[in-house]
């Protein structure tokens, strides 16, 4: 029943959160667009939107995707491999992430929206910038990655032997409740994240004030 009740308000949050983000801009924010002070940051660039942001998001996504969807076809599992496999998808995406802002300022989804990540001061960003950025995700990924080996250990090998990776994480999320706490935990962190972008005209998401960074257009300045 509370698992029925956490799942009505997060979908309730997000179409509340949908809603608010078509919504055009008040008059009071719409002044010539916004004006260019609020616009441009002081190196000249133009403030990365939250459509583009989401955008480079989603292709980042999307380079993952085919590891992910190929685990559903897998049907030799066992115990240790299953383990390997969530320690993997877990922990995949951070070093990504930290090396190609670290090295480039930008992760090919934001390469292809044409924008790139600085210190807030404008200066490029370095590898500390991208390991600061990735510091709510990697606290994340370890609290949920921890829960899960816990619940694994747990579970008997017969569980895993010779069935499906999506037969083994209905099994899994029906033994154990923990689980739909962590989507819970998934969801408020993405919609902090959402919720941020939204309440600064620098378009900044949590990660960005954790790692003292801005996202800035490549392709705009003034």
């Amino acid at each position: 029943m509370g698992g029925a009740i956490f799942l009505v308000l997060g979908l309730v949050l997000e179409w509340t959160l949908w809603k608010w983000i078509r919504k055009p801009f008040s008059k009071q924010d719409s002044q010539a667009a916004i004006s260019k002070e609020a616009r441009f940051h002081e190196n000249g660039l133009e403030f990365a939107t939250m459509k583009l942001r989401v955008r480079a998001g989603l292709i980042d996504g999307l380079i993952f995707a085919p590891l992910t969807v190929s685990l559903y076809f897998f049907h030799h599992w066992t115990k240790t491999r299953f383990e390997a496999c969530k320690i993997m998808t877990y922990v995949m995406g951070i070093p990504y992430a930290v090396l190609m802002i670290g090295h480039y300022g930008q992760t090919l989804g934001k390469m292809a929206m044409k924008i790139k990540v600085f210190k807030n001061d404008g200066s490029p960003a370095d590898y500390w910038s991208g390991f600061r950025r990735a510091g709510g995700d990697t606290l994340l990924c370890l609290i949920l990655l921890v829960n899960y080996m816990i619940i694994i250990r747990a579970m008997p090998p017969e569980v895993f032997d010779g069935q499906s990776y999506w037969q083994i994480t209905k099994a899994v999320g029906k033994l154990h409740v923990m689980i739909k706490w962590d989507t819970y935990l998934i969801l408020a962190w993405y919609l902090s994240e959402f919720v941020s972008m939204r309440m600064n005209k620098r378009s900044r998401a949590v990660h960005d004030f954790i790692g003292g960074t801005v996202v800035l257009r490549t392709d705009k300045a003034h």
